[in-house]
């Protein structure tokens, strides 16, 4: 069964906006036309997509089920259009990125500056979520493009890119171990400490790797914010266990001291760059992946300003 690309957009928004009175008044086309559509969509199905109650528009379970379906086929018709568009020399187009917060902070904007200047006509959406999320994001269709730090459980994604990053202590430019050219947990034995929660993979390496150690750490502060880290770690309520990530700026100013980490298990973690392993993203998403996975290159080389280490 095939149905008319306007209907569905008619059917979406009218949807979105609760009413067919809104729906015409967002799409600028009159609400005559908007009832027509959806009059011929609920005879091509054979069944009501919605109530008529007062005020505007309740979708029926049919309605339910088919608005499912319009959002599913949306996204492809979407990512056909930008790829049509973009072989028509017409260089636009729109990259969903999902990424976890520190990249958002300072990654995205490095590499998303160049690509607007060369492509004006591309737009995005930018959404901030912790890894499960970022990694469903990729699965289901809803991100283009997933960043954050390498999962811990099986996913089918391919990874685009991959570089490992340091890991360190990040503290007050003024604390006693500020200088000190790298540390050993063991050091921070008896010191405040501000952790990543059990959202973060360096969450579950360090309680094992202490715990093997026969260590405690005095654990202050538990978040789930890289931001709230950072500003705790500012205000001189104690040291960070976490990546560059999200502070190079903060780093730059003298604001944050960052001291790497010396244990060979707690050195590093790896980012990555996850795309769907079984559907080609759109044109303007691929030429982008590309742009970041050279970023990550140079990070790893060491040739980027601003590198995260390795």
């Amino acid at each position: 069964m095939h149905f008319h690309f306007v209907a569905l957009l008619y059917f979406r928004e009218t949807v979105e906006r609760g009413s067919i009175r809104q729906a015409a008044e967002a799409l600028n086309v009159a609400a005559s036309a908007i009832n027509r559509q959806i009059l011929k969509l609920e005879e091509q199905l054979g069944c009501d997509l919605f109530e008529r109650v007062s005020g505007g528009m309740r979708l029926t379970g049919a309605g339910e089920v088919f608005h499912a379906y319009v959002l599913r086929h949306a996204q492809d018709f979407e990512r056909t259009l930008s790829e049509i568009e973009d072989l028509r020399g017409i260089r636009r187009g729109h990259v969903t990125i999902c990424c976890e917060e520190g990249f958002a902070k300072d990654f995205l904007p490095r590499v998303l500056r160049p690509f607007h200047q060369q492509f004006p006509r591309v737009t995005y959406k930018v959404d901030v979520a912790g890894l499960p999320a970022v990694v469903a994001a990729v699965e289901d269709g809803t991100a283009d493009i997933g960043i954050g730090f390498e999962p811990d459980f099986d996913t089918d994604l391919r990874r685009a890119a991959e570089v490992h990053v340091e890991l360190g202590a990040a503290m007050a430019h003024e604390h006693p171990l500020a200088g000190r050219a790298n540390l050993h947990l063991s050091e921070l034995v008896g010191e405040a400490l501000i952790l990543p929660d059990a959202n973060y993979d360096i969450h579950d390496r360090l309680n094992k790797l202490m715990q093997g150690a026969g260590l405690k750490l005095s654990r202050i502060f538990e978040t789930n914010s890289f931001e709230a880290m950072t500003s705790l770690i500012i205000a001189g309520l104690g040291i960070g266990l976490r990546t560059r990530v999200g502070i190079s700026a903060e780093i730059a100013r003298g604001e944050i001291a960052f001291v790497p980490i010396a244990d060979r298990a707690f050195r590093s973690t790896q980012v990555v760059i996850l795309t769907k392993a079984r559907r080609a993203p759109p044109v303007a998403a691929a030429l982008l992946c590309e742009r970041m996975a050279a970023m990550f290159a140079a990070l790893a080389e060491k040739k980027a300003p601003g590198a995260y280490g390795h």
